[in-house]
């Protein structure tokens, strides 16, 4: 297989509290992404944490990290 799996993709508000998990999902497939939701509600604005554990298509994993703002 000679593409990027995502395998871990995380992202967390400012108190460290997990907002969305998904796992084993394919790259670019927004579908399967966030949409700024939490537990049905949506998130207020603000800046969260994303975290992102990927497998190259060499084997090696690499973990991305960063932030995203919410703006409604």
């Amino acid at each position: 297989d000679n593409q990027v799996n995502i395998d871990q993709f995380m992202i967390f508000d400012r108190w460290g509290n997990l907002m969305f998990e998904a796992r084993n999902i394919p790259p670019n497939a927004p579908e399967m992404g966030w949409d700024g939701m939490n537990k049905g509600q949506r998130v207020n604005e603000g800046v969260y944490v994303y975290s992102i554990k990927i497998t190259l298509p060499n084997g090696n994993e690499e973990i991305l990290k960063g932030d995203v703002s919410v703006i409604r």
